[in-house]
């Protein structure tokens, strides 16, 4: 949504406030919190009010998962971070994160059941 409103901003002459910078603001005025969490022996994951996903493994790996514009975005052990659209890390030839992928499915479906 920020992005949208400086895409406008420096698109037009920057008088302009759309309805979705409106409601930009808005969400930006919103506390994220965490609204469920488990602890594994590979990982941490929390869920967000936002919808956003977010596992921390062990081994300094991270997956961040946005339902709202379904996005990934990786970190690997070497601390390259990849920012990747959900079909395209569901198609990833890096079999470190599509392990990663799949147990973060396996933890996402284990906290909605609870």
């Amino acid at each position: 949504m920020l992005l949208n409103y400086f895409q406008q901003y420096l698109i037009g002459d920057g008088n302009d406030v759309s309805i979705e910078s409106e409601k930009s603001e808005r969400k930006k005025n919103q506390s994220v919190y965490m609204t469920k969490w488990i602890r594994t022996k590979h990982a941490l994951m929390f869920r967000l009010n936002n919808k956003i996903v977010q596992v921390d493994f062990l081994d300094k790996t991270q997956l961040i998962l946005c339902s709202d514009t379904r996005m990934v975005s990786y970190l690997d052990k070497k601390g390259v971070k990849r920012l990747l659209s959900l079909k395209d890390a569901l198609k990833s030839a890096d079999d470190e994160m599509n392990r990663r992928m799949r147990y973060t499915k396996d933890l996402v479906s284990n906290i909605c059941i609870v």
